[in-house]
């Protein structure tokens, strides 16, 4: 009975800690609202991972497609839109999205690595590695790319080119002052490592 009581206590703490989540997203969103920075979009994003989680997914696809015909000219509109679909599951209709952005914004670096990230999921590695790398090149502050570059590699076993991949996020970070950071990658990187001693000690 007291286990049962002390959950029950957990779940309002939690449902507090959610709607006091939700406020300050769409006040975040509301201030935001008037110079529209990329962090505003980011946190625009944010949220609607925070309401997938919550199963409101046809929320934020109904939500990003009426920002998206208000604003066509607006590439992360796309973007979001794309995410939403994303979330939601609908792998294929999130490329979709995100293709006819890339179309009209060829350039957006945030639109080709959300793009980037989708065709991995679908198995188009090829593309998926074009869109990463032409990303990186419009942004290089764009690390999320090199990351998902790097994972792909070690997941596709090319071990000595996710290796480089690897150590040069540990060098962005540390160029950047960002040592806490590293430590992820320093982890995979040391997978890694021990991979291509493995392999190299089988083909003996």
């Amino acid at each position: 009975e007291d286990m049962g009581s002390y959950a029950y206590l957990n779940e309002c703490r939690a449902r507090y800690y959610l709607q006091l989540a939700e406020t300050y997203y769409l006040k975040a969103d509301e201030m935001g609202a008037a110079h529209k920075t990329p962090a505003y979009y980011k946190n625009q994003r944010q949220y609607i991972l925070f309401l997938s989680r919550l199963g409101r997914h046809r929320e934020n696809i109904e939500r990003h497609t009426m920002l998206l015909c208000k604003e066509p000219d607006n590439p992360m509109h796309y973007a979001a839109l794309t995410v939403a679909y994303k979330y939601a599951g609908d792998l294929e209709k999130a490329y979709d999205i995100a293709e006819k952005g890339i179309s009209w914004f060829p350039d957006d670096a945030v639109l080709l690595v959300i793009a980037g990230d989708i065709c991995k999921r679908l198995g188009k590695y090829d593309k998926a590695i074009t869109y990463w790398e032409r990303s990186y090149e419009l942004d290089p502050e764009m690390i999320d790319t090199r990351y998902s570059l790097a994972m792909h590699l070690t997941e596709a076993g090319q071990y000595e080119e996710a290796e480089k991949v690897w150590t040069h996020i540990i060098d962005w970070h540390v160029a950047r002052g960002f040592h806490v950071e590293t430590k992820f990658a320093k982890a995979e990187l040391a997978k890694v490592r021990k991979l291509i001693l493995e392999n190299s000690d089988t083909e003996w």
